[in-house]
């Protein structure tokens, strides 16, 4: 089982821009709201600008965990690979997970 990603995670796009989930309701809590694969990522500080500004500015999870759902949307825990994404849709590369909280963990 690997630990449960909540509203607290840090997580960045490989650029090292800062990836800031915003919880869209329910109850869960590990220590803070649980996040879900259908929550809303934003990216900020992305400094990715290969020939001008293309920037990460939000996260398409396509890997979230396999077992565990919250509302009826799969939950996000340590494992679950998200593609960061910039305005156009363009893929820039996968998060990175630099912290998560220790209290319940999901399948």
């Amino acid at each position: 089982m690997s630990a449960l990603l909540t509203a607290s995670s840090w997580l960045k796009c490989p650029h090292g821009g800062r990836v800031k989930a915003t919880a869209s309701g329910g109850h869960a809590r590990a220590g803070d709201w649980v996040l879900r694969a259908s929550d809303v990522f934003a990216i900020e500080q992305c400094s990715f600008s290969p020939g001008g500004p293309h920037p990460c500015v939000t996260v398409l999870w396509i890997e979230p965990a396999g077992r565990v759902r919250h509302a009826g949307a799969p939950v996000l825990n340590a494992t679950s690979r998200g593609i960061c994404l910039a305005g156009d849709g363009a893929p820039q590369g996968f998060v990175k997970t630099m912290q998560t909280q220790t209290r319940a963990a999901g399948l």
